[in-house]
């Protein structure tokens, strides 16, 4: 005997309606305790809402929950409504891989508490913006800055960008040298932008913004310790970064870099920000800078220098002018960074009518400035920059006014090639190259109107910008003040002890107390 089996059509809507709303509802709570948090709409003003008090946080409204993270917001919990800091457990970032010659921390290394919390109302579903707290750790004599960024950005194998990754292991090119091989920091483009917390801290002030980061640098993407693009980000509430860096009157910047110092990473940390700072006072744009110790996600990153930014919208804040109004050039050959099209194109026929001796020294001086030019061609040449004219040169024009030059990256300089680098003559790498910047100099050389303002210009120089006491006072303010913390950035990075640090300091010393006579030789050929 058989029976036919039906099913009521309503019954069977019923059970679906319940197992939908079964689903919903697990997935609010999945919301409400992971990284979804942030996906719920922000209709609640954190800071309104709760008490913050030097050691805790607690919630004003009964109505709402209090979620945390410590993974830069991949994943929240929900904690006490009144919840003291010293609760957040940091997650220990050095287990990760940062490089193909990266080594472990030896020792236990210092931890900041810092996380993000949110208030959710779990009965309207919905969230407050995101607030980001780091603890200033009073025992750094260093302004502190606090990255909060997600883990998976941070480390993840397909798209963390500050890791070997998927990008090592498909690439798979083991014949290059290690700061050449493929890597997750190598890539660039929209996609390894990330978005995160930028906290900076001294003894008088706290500063926060919502920032957007990038890894910075060419060869030193391959060092363990990183640089950092930090751009403010109008759509997460930040338009601009706030900072004053004293060496400058500029307050409010589109961005920033958190410079590992370069090449001299593996040095001194503080040689390219010595060498711009004792050329702040000429007619060059210089990266001013601050010297600070950074937390990421809680974790000690050691000594970074926190710089100004080359950019044609930092450039446009300083001048007070309109963005299109900025032109920047770089490298070598003068190609177009940023700015007027037809700028650059003028530009390069001023160079050709220049090789050509077809302009006078008065035409010659309404395009450029001189005066800049001359303190250009001085600091690179004094410094001695092995990776210079072919390479990191940058040039400027506002409209209407002249062609002026911008000092960076200046790592390859003072001992840092070798002891022999004392003695360089890198005017003979001018009259060989044929960057922009060398046929400039060599064409303007030939003028005896130009000869006359150079020497003067140097001698000026000499006496003042790079005299004995004007380097020492300016060398010893800086290592003195990162000398307490070089022992703890060495046993976070191992790349160098504290008696190399200091052997390397000396060295950088040595030149720069020794090098004018040598300097004087060389320019009085002209």
């Amino acid at each position: 005997m058989k029976f036919k089996t039906t099913i009521d059509p309503l019954l069977l809507f019923l059970v679906g309606s319940i197992l939908m709303i079964f689903s919903l509802w697990s997935c609010n709570l999945i919301d409400l305790t992971f990284a979804k948090t942030l996906d719920l709409r922000q209709e609640i003003d954190f800071e309104s809402n709760v008490n913050i008090e030097d050691e805790s946080i607690s919630v004003l409204n009964p109505d709402f929950e209090l979620y945390t993270s410590t993974d830069g917001g991949d994943n929240f919990e929900k904690v006490d409504d009144n919840f003291n800091f010293s609760e957040l457990r940091i997650k220990n970032l050095t287990k990760y891989q940062n490089s193909w010659r990266d080594r472990s921390a030896t020792g236990g290394i210092s931890t900041n508490e810092s996380g993000i919390f949110v208030l959710v109302d779990p009965e309207k579903n919905v969230r407050s913006n995101a607030y980001s707290y780091s603890k200033k750790d009073r025992s750094k004599s260093l302004p502190q800055i606090n990255l909060i960024i997600s883990e998976d950005d941070l480390y993840g194998e397909m798209n963390g960008f500050y890791t070997l990754g998927m990008t090592s292991w498909a690439g798979k090119d083991y014949t290059k040298a290690w700061w050449e091989r493929p890597a997750n920091y190598k890539e660039r483009g929209p996609e390894w932008t990330k978005k995160g917390f930028f906290e900076f801290q001294n003894l008088a002030e706290h500063k926060r913004a919502n920032v957007k980061y990038k890894i910075s640098g060419n060869a030193t993407r391959g060092f363990p310790q990183k640089s950092f693009k930090i751009y403010g980000d109008k759509s997460l509430g930040s338009e601009f970064i706030n900072m004053n860096f004293g060496q400058s009157d500029q307050k409010k910047y589109e961005s920033l870099v958190l410079r590992n110092s370069g090449n001299d990473n593996t040095r001194t940390l503080f040689a390219d920000l010595l060498m711009h700072n004792l050329a702040s006072k000429s007619e060059l744009i210089v990266q001013a800078g601050i010297q600070t110790v950074v937390f990421v996600n809680g974790n000690y990153w050691g000594i970074y220098n926190l710089r100004e930014r080359l950019s044609v919208e930092n450039l446009a804040i300083k001048f007070d002018v309109k963005l299109e109004k900025v032109t920047i050039l770089e490298n070598g050959a003068g190609e177009l960074k940023d700015g007027d099209e037809l700028a650059y194109e003028n530009f390069q026929d001023f160079i050709t009518k220049l090789e050509n001796d077809l302009l006078s020294y008065e035409e010659i001086k309404e395009v450029i400035s001189i005066k800049s030019f001359i303190d250009y061609v001085f600091f690179e040449t004094y410094f001695a920059n092995q990776d210079w004219p072919s390479n990191n040169s940058m040039f400027y024009k506002v409209k209407g006014k002249k062609w002026k030059w911008i000092l960076n990256d200046l790592d390859y300089s003072l001992a840092y090639p070798g002891s022999q680098n004392l003695d360089a003559d890198i005017f003979e790498k001018l009259k060989s190259s044929n960057s922009v910047t060398a046929k400039i100099f060599n064409a303007l050389i030939k003028r005896t109107e130009f000869v006359k303002k150079f020497k003067e210009r140097i001698a000026d120089h000499l006496s003042s910008t790079v005299n004995a006491e004007s380097v020492k006072k300016e060398y010893d303010f800086l290592k003195s003040n990162i000398q307490s913390e070089v022992n703890d950035h060495s046993v976070r990075w191992r790349q160098f002890t504290c008696d190399e640090w200091e052997n390397s300091c000396q060295k950088n010393l040595e030149f720069l107390l020794n090098r004018t006579p040598i300097y004087i030789t060389q320019i009085e050929g002209f």
